[in-house]
């Protein structure tokens, strides 16, 4: 099955969206990661 131009732009979006939401996701575990870190060895 071929898809048609429209459908593969469409596909490139999805996952550029997928990789963007999934990056800020491990930014955000990583943040709190490290702030809970530094809040145990202050505390």
């Amino acid at each position: 099955m071929r898809l048609t131009p429209d459908q593969l732009a469409a596909r490139k979006r999805r996952n550029l969206a997928i990789a963007l939401g999934l990056v800020a996701f491990m930014v955000l575990v990583f943040l709190t990661t490290v702030l809970r870190l530094q809040a145990n060895v202050a505390g």
